[in-house]
């Protein structure tokens, strides 16, 4: 088995089809790959769409389980996957025609542990592509370079991950939050030792105006503080002191993520709670102040002195002509 695509699903009768059938549409054997569908207790048609497409498809399998999240999906499918490679697929997005035989031969030929490839973005009949380093494209290089020079993408299907890798270092995805990629694509690619990357569109990220990213939910913002918290933790324990003030500019964007939360958040009683929340953390004032980037120093810096961290970070957006918070975006 060369590869596992795992599709966590969740009321996505729209799309599922769609998604499934690009996997489908591969230039492979059904002996050669599988496709695992994590149905996480859907409410709608998904579960009797997805039957319905893989009704005749000796590879692909179903498995139903109570709703406990897109994190407690994946990690379920991982447990039950036989592939040499995991590849993680949202049931809103798809996958480029005939690219798995591809992406797992280079793969496979440079032995990595990890093979990032370029995605577009986008809805109806306009998709951009997101990102290019063609110059990291040929190369095989530890994922704490890709880390350095910030070309790691925390999105979790941007990747393909070798199954064995994952296990030995028991690599899961942290259970009930939102922005589990940035949690668990920094810790991945810090332990990888070989990475390559491809610099063509393999994965098409869809603009879902119902996902879960696109609404107003304070819970984000706490949860990026969760997100920062685990990975100051393994920063203490696995990061080479040479390599923190890269791995806390990634702690710090987190921190930024949060705060850029409340530019649709209006409720100050909410806005308090989590500056509160935040005060409590005062080693993450810390990470801000030893990151590489003086623009998180500087935020630190002022931190320290002001407790009014929304409004500090709001009146630094105004010198900062490029958004903290260009990455990926998540779901």
């Amino acid at each position: 088995m060369l590869l596992s695509i795992i599709i966590p699903l969740y009321n996505a009768e729209l799309y599922i089809e769609r998604c499934l059938s690009s996997c489908i549409n591969q230039n492979l054997s059904p002996d050669e790959y599988e496709i695992i569908v994590i149905n996480d207790g859907s409410t709608d048609k998904s579960l009797e769409v997805a039957k319905e497409v893989t009704r005749n498809r000796t590879n692909a399998t179903i498995i139903t389980q109570s709703n406990q999240g897109v994190s407690a999906a994946r990690n379920h499918g991982l447990s039950v996957a036989k592939g040499e490679y995991i590849w993680f697929v949202d049931a809103d997005d798809w996958i480029k025609e005939n690219c798995i035989k591809d992406i797992y031969g280079r793969a496979k030929q440079s032995d990595v542990d990890i093979c990032m490839i370029s995605a577009s973005y986008g809805s109806g009949d306009k998709y951009d592509k997101m990102f290019s380093h063609p110059e990291m494209t040929g190369k095989v290089a530890t994922g704490i370079l890709f880390i350095e020079k910030r070309k790691i993408k925390v999105c979790a299907p941007f990747s393909i991950y070798k199954r064995t890798f994952l296990t030995e270092n028991q690599l899961q995805f942290k259970n009930g939050i939102y922005h589990e990629d940035n949690e668990f694509s920094l810790r991945s690619y810090y332990l990888a030792k070989r990475v390559s990357y491809i610099d063509e569109i393999f994965y098409f990220y869809y603009q879902n105006p119902t996902s879960v990213i696109q609404v107003v939910n304070p819970k984000k913002a706490f949860d990026l503080i969760i997100v920062a918290n685990s990975l100051f933790e393994f920063s203490k324990s696995c990061v080479a002191a040479h390599d923190k003030p890269f791995f806390y500019d990634h702690i710090s964007l987190s921190i930024n993520s949060a705060l850029h939360n409340f530019y649709k958040i209006t409720d100050a009683s909410i806005k308090k709670e989590w500056e509160n929340k935040f005060h409590e953390q005062k080693h993450l004032i810390t990470v801000l102040l030893k990151s590489s980037l003086i623009k998180y120093r500087l935020e630190g810096m002022l931190f320290k002195v002001c407790k009014q961290y929304i409004a500090i970070y709001k009146f630094l957006q105004l010198f900062n002509k490029r958004t903290y918070i260009k990455s990926a975006p998540a779901k």
